[in-house]
């Protein structure tokens, strides 16, 4: 069999749709998903729709990711302390494209998962790499970093896809993986696409995200354009700012005038 393997999607449609032009020419069997389909680039209903559309065609095995985690809690918990004044903001933008069917999907996705191939082999799937679950597989599929790398602990074959959406590195593109497995062989195929970023980059200008106080939506642009991770950055030089003033650590709370400082720090006002 030969899997399709995607991760930290991010809402970036324009990316998702690059891959596929490559997959469908692939005799792709199946598609494994690893998580994180929404937030960030404003495009995640589209997203969500993509994905049941390629349901339709493969085979398909998906998990959620702690992107899906934070707006199903949102939503299930009735949370009031979300607002578009605070760091939640973009989060919130994410919530607000959501249709009632999509947060549905979303409920649906197990933490993890165990596929059992023909072939005789396992592959546990999961969002986050786990250490104690799925030391039974062969294989443990995962997302999460943003990164691709491939391998192996204690007789277990760990892949990673990387990401389609924000991926991070000098050569940055919408990246994902191509596992193929028969009797007694295996594949495995790192794949890094280019796509025009100018597309997610007006999606984000021409949305809320932007608006709130944190604007997020700096960080994600630069992301897209250098492939380096300034949103990590930025939130790494909002704490350091905050200590630096004797503060507390706790983003929720660091007042609006130290995110500003920190964008000016870092070169992303």
């Amino acid at each position: 069999m030969k899997f399709a393997i995607f991760s930290d999607i991010h809402g970036n449609i324009f990316a998702l749709e690059e891959c596929f032009k490559y997959i469908h020419e692939m005799d792709i069997d199946a598609i494994i998903w690893c998580g994180d389909y929404i937030t960030d680039i404003p495009k995640s209903h589209e997203v969500i729709e993509f994905i049941k559309n390629t349901m339709k065609k493969y085979q398909s095995y998906m998990v959620r990711g702690n992107r899906e985690e934070y707006i199903l809690d949102y939503h299930h918990s009735k949370k009031t302390d979300w607002n578009m004044e605070n760091r939640n903001g973009p989060l919130l933008c994410a919530y607000h494209e959501l249709s009632k069917e999509d947060i549905v999907f979303l409920s649906n996705l197990p933490e993890s998962l165990v596929i059992e191939v023909p072939e005789g082999s396992k592959m546990f799937v999961s969002h986050k790499w786990k250490d104690d679950e799925g030391n039974d597989c062969t294989y443990k599929i995962f997302g999460h970093s943003h990164k691709q790398h491939v391998f192996t602990k204690d007789n277990i074959k760990y892949i990673n896809p990387g990401s389609v959406g924000v991926a991070i590195g000098a050569n940055a593109g919408a990246e994902f993986s191509v596992l193929q497995i028969n009797q007694n062989f295996h594949k495995i195929e790192n794949y890094t696409v280019r796509y025009d970023t100018n597309e997610p980059i007006k999606s984000i200008k021409e949305s809320q995200l932007n608006e709130t106080e944190v604007k997020w939506g700096n960080g994600l642009i630069k992301l897209l354009q250098t492939g380096i991770d300034y949103p990590n950055l930025y939130i790494k030089e909002v704490l350091k700012i905050a200590n630096e003033k004797g503060l507390e650590k706790d983003l929720d709370t660091i007042p609006m005038e130290i995110w500003k400082e920190a964008r000016k720090r870092i070169k992303i006002e």
